[in-house]
């Protein structure tokens, strides 16, 4: 969104008005796409602007004090000039950096290059909206990733249902012994009969932990294309 406009002043350049605005361009803090936020503002200015060296600075409109100037653009007839600078005043979200695109001069020549800024902000809008996402599904991923709980509950049922069902097809194996008191022989098809079930649930248990966990992996993975 850009600034207000500020009231137009005289300069000691001799201009006799010059109108002022300012916008926020919002970036990542990677130094790849601060240099891409320069490309594009390079590119919107390249239409009738020049570089504006450092040397013309106090003979014409110097730029903002307190800001370290990242770029600096003039037009032909010094008419307009345009500044994009950092901004130390701002706190940004942790991860950004909100670069200031200063522009000071005549306002119909400004006003030339209005569609082109909106059109920039929009864009780095979007951009910076995806990078967050993208953070938060990645946050969310090495959560789910380096989840304790449910990494110890699933170690802790593997090795107990693998040795079950081991048992389980042991004992399905082994011949039927002869017992000769009925209530032992109970006792153990009652025993045999636990052993089998126990062993089902558990690697239906851990099936089902297993299926959770990669469905709620491949969940946040499909969210991060």
């Amino acid at each position: 969104m850009g600034l207000e406009a500020q009231p137009s002043f005289a300069t000691e350049a001799g201009l006799p008005q010059i109108h002022t605005t300012s916008w926020i361009l919002w970036c990542s803090s990677a130094p790849d796409d601060q240099a891409s936020v320069y490309e594009e503002v390079d590119k919107i200015f390249s239409r009738g602007f020049s570089f504006y060296p450092e040397l013309e600075w106090k003979t014409r409109y110097p730029p903002p004090d307190g800001h370290e100037i990242l770029g600096a653009w003039r037009d032909q007839s010094n008419q307009a000039f345009a500044f994009l600078l950092d901004n130390p005043g701002m706190r940004p979200p942790p991860g950004t950096v909100p670069l200031l695109l200063h522009c000071a001069g005549a306002k119909t020549v400004i006003d030339l290059f209005l569609p082109e800024i909106t059109v920039l902000k929009d864009q780095l809008n979007q951009k910076n909206g995806r990078q967050k996402e993208s953070k938060r599904l990645q946050g969310r991923l090495k959560q789910a990733d380096t989840s304790k709980s449910l990494k110890h509950l699933m170690a802790l049922m593997g090795p107990i249902t693998a040795i079950i069902n081991a048992l389980a097809l042991y004992l399905r194996r082994l011949p039927t012994p002869s017992i000769e008191f009925l209530w032992f022989a109970k006792t153990y098809s009652l025993l045999l009969a636990s052993v089998y079930m126990g062993s089902l649930v558990l690697l239906l248990i851990f099936i089902v932990l297993c299926l959770c966990y990669i469905g709620k992996m491949g969940y946040l993975l499909v969210q991060k294309l």
